[in-house]
């Protein structure tokens, strides 16, 4: 290990000097070659200390002891997240430091968010943000932060939803968004359990106008209406509400009325 430690240290010192006499090459060819081939251009003489200083490093890099590459990983990781710190929103708009706004992301991130795309102060510590959440993206302005006068984080909502709270997350935002795909499940799945306890089926024709979604705390609600033929041959228009919850990753039904029916 300490010869490790002194090989790295002598290549990284020559590969400094050949830096240097790469430059001095450049100012006076004659100088850069001591001397020694005076007939030499700045380019030929600036040219052998650069492939001397290109191998040199690559031999620094490659005798980098492990606790020193491990000192420059951290260091270039901390430095890395130093600029993207300044980049944030509550950084560069609020004065936010940087443990201040990562402990902001890890709140927002534990709760389902992504990222913030944009950040509004509404009162003396009230923040309305537009985020990113993926599929449960919600509508922008409706998730709020709040702050005590040091930038501590209290809480974040969801409208008047408390989604983290008391230093920890009480609700993730896939409770109360639904995405694309699930609001396509329960359409189909509704209309097929609709379907089901119709005196004709074929003939039913769903408005989908007065279809209304609902998701709170997991749980999924549609109510809607269908037209369809009754016993007697003539098109009805009937309500129906269904109820779906995530279960071993499969939206099942645990609640179906049927005009005014109680059917699960």
């Amino acid at each position: 290990m300490k010869g490790c430690v002194v090989m790295y240290a002598l290549f990284g010192f020559l590969a400094m000097i050949a830096t240097v006499m790469m430059i001095v090459a450049l100012v006076k060819p004659k100088w850069g070659t001591f001397g020694k081939k005076p007939e030499w251009n700045r380019k030929k003489a600036a040219g052998l200390w650069l492939a001397a200083c290109i191998v040199l490093s690559g031999l620094a890099s490659a005798t980098t002891p492990p606790e020193v590459k491990q000192a420059q990983q951290q260091k270039a990781a901390q430095q890395k997240m130093e600029e993207e710190a300044k980049k944030h929103v509550f950084a560069k708009n609020y004065g936010f430091t940087m443990e201040q706004t990562k402990a902001l992301d890890e709140a927002l991130e534990s709760v389902g968010i992504k990222k913030i795309k944009d950040a509004t102060k509404q009162g003396a510590h009230d923040y309305v943000l537009e985020v990113d959440a993926g599929s449960y993206t919600p509508d922008k302005n409706t998730i709020h932060v709040f702050c005590d006068e040091n930038n501590k984080l209290l809480a974040i909502k969801y409208r008047a939803i408390a989604l983290w709270n008391d230093g920890k997350p009480a609700h993730q935002i896939s409770d109360y968004i639904m995405s694309t795909s699930e609001e396509l499940t329960v359409t189909r799945k509704s209309k097929e359990m609709v379907k089901k306890v119709l005196k004709a089926p074929k003939s039913a024709n769903f408005d989908s106008g007065t279809f209304k979604y609902y998701k709170s705390q997991g749980i999924i609600t549609l109510i809607g209406t269908v037209d369809a033929q009754n016993s007697f041959g003539a098109m009805i228009r009937s309500q129906f509400k269904t109820q779906f919850k995530e279960e071993d990753g499969n939206l099942k039904p645990i609640h179906f009325t049927f005009e005014g029916n109680q059917l699960l």
